[in-house]
């Protein structure tokens, strides 16, 4: 068997030497182009969601403000003093006052507020800026916005649609106290989430990811599958460390399982309103850049070690010619298959 010539010992000594770099290269960019590539969608993913709840959290909180300045209004807190009766509701010297107050009120944003009102907790009554007051029978303590006369401060409900209007609304409600620290009421408005939807769907991430809206109990309130709000995420197919964070209010970023699609996603609650936001991408649009990048390094250095390899041939090719000339001179000589005459 005819031993490998100078030339093919070198390629292949070179030559494994030169791959083995070549890979150990590539591994290295693959692993770290991936770090980055995942670094930077964590990140969006992360900011998408904190930049919704920022926007989302001071859109509530101007209304929270507005039901605060309601509850410590005169009219308003004299006219729960004084009233202790339902069929004294109307007929109350500060009845006027309170209604302009909440017209007043109401006027300041029409669209959005669909009415103000304020209700009384011993007498039952209710007032809203249209005019109107509850009828007889209407139980205070049994709403849901009660609920801040317990907690102490601000609160807002589950969305609902407006009877009136059709619209989706929440109520957000403030407890009313006295000179003695008494809760004696509630003022509140009921505001149309139609802005909240602009906010929301303005949220785009690459491009089929987008941002949710869940209210405190987990009932989706923005979703771009209209068929979804309204429905609650305990009710859905998804994994169930993202219902947790919901119904828990943890910050979280995840890659989950929403419906059999596989996604990412970062849960962060809006302000102190108990409502939560997620942002959602696909996986595969989660990993797509990843796929190209690494595509087109992996082309880029396949073909650099077949660029280095021809390159490497032809020079080694070059080197070695004359030593395997003189190598087969001497292997002819030492078979005597060649003669030389020399001249004296």
């Amino acid at each position: 068997m005819k031993k490998k010539g100078i030339s093919s010992q070198i390629q292949t000594r070179i030559g494994k030497s030169v791959g083995i770099i070549f890979v150990i290269v590539a591994i290295v960019v693959v692993i770290l182009t991936y770090i980055t590539i995942t670094d930077a969608n964590d990140t969006e993913l992360t900011l998408e969601s904190e930049a919704a709840s920022y926007q989302l959290s001071d859109f509530f909180d101007q209304y929270s403000s507005l039901v605060k300045a309601m509850a410590t209004n005169v009219q308003i807190q004299e006219w729960m003093n004084t009233t202790k009766h339902y069929t004294e509701v109307a007929g109350s010297e500060y009845f006027a006052d309170v209604t302009k107050s909440l017209k007043g009120i109401q006027a300041i944003q029409p669209d959005t507020i669909q009415t103000a009102w304020v209700a009384d907790a011993d007498s039952n009554g209710l007032i809203m800026s249209e005019g109107y007051i509850a009828e007889e029978g209407f139980e205070v303590a049994s709403r849901p916005w009660f609920e801040c006369t317990k907690v102490g401060y601000p609160v807002m409900t589950e969305p609902y649609q407006d009877v009136a209007t059709g619209k989706m609304v929440l109520t957000v409600a403030a407890p009313v106290y006295n000179a003695a620290g008494k809760a004696i009421g509630v003022s509140g408005m009921d505001i149309s989430l139609d802005d909240v939807f602009e906010i929301v769907g303005q949220y785009k991430i690459g491009e089929s990811g987008y941002v949710m809206l869940l209210s405190a109990e987990g009932m989706f309130i923005y979703h771009p599958n209209q068929e979804l709000i309204n429905t609650y995420i305990t009710d859905m197919d998804i994994s169930q460390k993202v219902v947790d964070a919901v119904l828990n209010k943890q910050e979280l970023f995840t890659g989950y399982k929403a419906m059999g699609e596989s996604k990412f996603g970062y849960v962060e609650g809006v302000g102190d309103t108990g409502y939560v936001v997620i942002s959602s991408i696909s996986s595969s649009e989660y990993y797509q850049s990843i796929f190209l990048i690494g595509a087109i390094l992996l082309a880029v250095f396949g073909v650099g070690i077949v660029i280095i390899f021809v390159s490497m041939r032809k020079a080694a090719a070059r080197i070695t010619k004359p030593l395997e000339e003189l190598n087969d001179t001497a292997q002819q000589l030492a078979e005597g298959n060649l003669h030389v005459e020399i001249n004296v």
